[in-house]
């Protein structure tokens, strides 16, 4: 009966069907875990879109940074120096530099005043000149004129500097005033003498704008 079993077709053909599914249902371990087991997938390829929109991210940002370059280049040394002249014409212009100076090597019980007042400022074409139109008074001295004095910039506060300049109907002189914030302090010459000046500048609202 064996034999006839194993030797008959129908049934040979069967059997393997059966002992499929056998094993498919079987909650053995060894065989149900290994069948049943599901195949890790590989990650799905990303969406073609998503390539370009980084790309375009990129040039985006690319070009961002080229606007910020620009801007910086903009702000060049010779864009600073234009709106300074600007200012400074702006400031000194009207401007009344009111104080008292001081003679080194003689006693002064009390400091001569002096005032000057600069009906203009422009910077002329040359080098580091300016022009002032001024009126000054000191002492017994009572005078107007034009005087082209170089101004120096020590970061962003101006002195005007000035060495062996002779001005006509006062004589040879050499100074050095620097200008800031309302205030102007320095050092003058004049042949054999020299002392110190200071003072303030009587114009609030140029006052008021280097103060920003």
């Amino acid at each position: 009966m064996k034999l006839h079993l194993l030797a008959s077709p129908r049934r040979s053909l069967l059997l393997p069907a059966a002992l499929g599914v056998l094993f498919a249902c079987s909650p053995t371990p060894e065989f149900g875990s290994s069948l049943t087991a599901a195949e890790p997938h590989a990650p799905a390829d990303p969406p073609p879109g998503e390539p370009k929109a980084e790309e375009e991210k990129r040039a985006e940002k690319e070009k961002r940074a080229e606007k910020v370059k620009r801007a910086a280049e903009a702000t060049t040394p010779a864009a600073e120096e234009a709106d300074r002249v600007a200012w400074f014409e702006q400031y000194m212009s009207g401007a009344t530099l009111a104080g008292r100076f001081t003679v080194v090597g003689k006693e002064q019980d009390e400091m001569p005043e002096e005032e000057y007042t600069i009906l203009k400022c422009e910077k002329l074409p040359e080098g580091d000149l300016y022009r002032f139109t001024a009126r000054i008074r000191y002492g017994e001295t009572d005078a107007e004129l034009p005087m082209d004095l170089p101004v120096l910039w020590a970061g962003d506060t101006p002195v005007i500097s000035l060495t062996n300049l002779w001005i006509p109907g006062l004589g040879t002189f050499s100074s050095r005033v620097m200008i800031y914030r309302g205030r102007y302090a320095g050092t003058w010459t004049h042949g054999e003498v020299g002392g110190h000046l200071f003072g303030v500048i009587k114009k609030e609202e140029a006052a008021a704008e280097q103060e920003k």
